[in-house]
């Protein structure tokens, strides 16, 4: 086998055009409440003991605006979040190299900046200059794809910045927009179904107690979000709730799940008899064959019950006829002896 030569000088990457990597003071930085919500503690903990040995190895990403490029990339966060924040809550910075003041937005290693504060060291960055508001919503938005980010707060955000991207163009395909975030439609497809349940339906899918201890699955809370789309007002959020505690408790399959939500779905759609609407293989099996079967056995009991009618009434006239006889009998042994 032939060695290969490798040169690292002849092969470094160049460094993208307006972008420097710095050590930067923590105090310095812009950071907004951010669409990840969960950090774990000791996950923190650990990272900051390591950044504090070993160093930074990642960095993080900084966006450096001027005054008016931070004026809309607040005005498109608060749109997106549903935040306040304003200007003068940030301070800026000035940059010697550029004679002049930007606002410091990190937009990509929040928890590495987290650790960083932990540990009381410098945030290792890559300093962008020069970029629009745009450029750095898709890139927050891309690391809560790429990090270990709560499946929860990927879906709000792809939620939310599809919303706004239908503002801007409205024939905006979910395909065309899935390959902007880096996901299958078929991703994006459940995650706009599950955003449309309610927010505490939706805060579910982060939920750990006695009945799931290791959380309600995706999958068991959308099948419930494709029930609340055909459903509508017709169910109340508390007996979503009910439902969906009920098949956690019981263990159901994701199977049984379905068909669960297929049985209140005809039930809601104001249907009397089950078996009229669906054959057992098109809703909840275990449930249809079990009404099924008892139904069978009460018919079946019926049955015999009127079946055997006739048998009990010859039963009843024979008794009768043969006490009589007895009453005879002795009334005219009393005659007998009488006369």
């Amino acid at each position: 086998m032939t060695r290969q030569i490798l040169s690292l000088s002849e092969r470094t990457a160049p460094t993208p055009p307006n972008t420097h990597f710095v050590m930067l003071p923590t105090s310095i930085l812009s950071v907004l409440s951010q669409q990840r919500s969960e950090m774990s503690e000791e996950g923190l903990e650990e990272l900051a003991s390591s950044i504090k040995s070993s160093k930074q190895m990642y960095p993080g990403i900084v966006f450096a605006f001027s005054s008016r490029e931070a004026q809309k990339y607040l005005r498109e966060i608060n749109k997106l979040w549903g935040s306040a924040h304003n200007l003068s809550d940030f301070k800026p910075s000035f940059i010697k190299e550029k004679s002049g003041s930007f606002y410091l937005f990190v937009v990509a290693g929040h928890r590495r900046l987290r650790a960083c504060m932990r540990a009381q060291v410098d945030y290792y960055a890559q300093v962008v200059f020069g970029s629009s508001f745009e450029k750095a919503i898709a890139t927050q938005l891309e690391e809560n794809f790429h990090e270990s980010v709560p499946l929860g707060d990927q879906i709000r955000s792809a939620h939310a910045l599809w919303m706004r991207a239908k503002e801007k163009e409205p024939k905006m395909t979910l395909r065309a927009f899935s390959r902007k975030i880096h996901k299958s439609a078929s991703w994006l497809k459940k995650a706009l179904r599950f955003s449309g349940l309610p927010l505490s339906v939706q805060r579910l899918l982060s939920y750990k107690g006695d009945a799931a201890p290791k959380g309600i699955p995706y999958g068991v809370l959308l099948e419930f979000a494709s029930l609340h789309e055909h459903a509508g007002d017709k169910i109340s959020e508390e007996r979503l709730v009910s439902y969906i505690f009920h098949a956690v408790a019981r263990k159901m399959s994701l199977k049984d799940v379905r068909g669960l939500c297929d049985v209140v779905r005809m039930e809601l759609d104001g249907q009397d008899t089950l078996f009229a609407l669906a054959s057992v293989s098109d809703a909840n099996e275990r449930s249809l064959a079990t009404a099924k079967a008892a139904a069978t056995t009460s018919l079946r009991h019926a049955q015999e019950y009127l079946e055997g009618i006739p048998a009990l009434a010859k039963l009843a006239t024979d008794t009768g006829r043969h006490r009589a006889g007895h009453v005879v009998q002795a009334a005219e042994t009393v005659l007998e002896l009488v006369a």
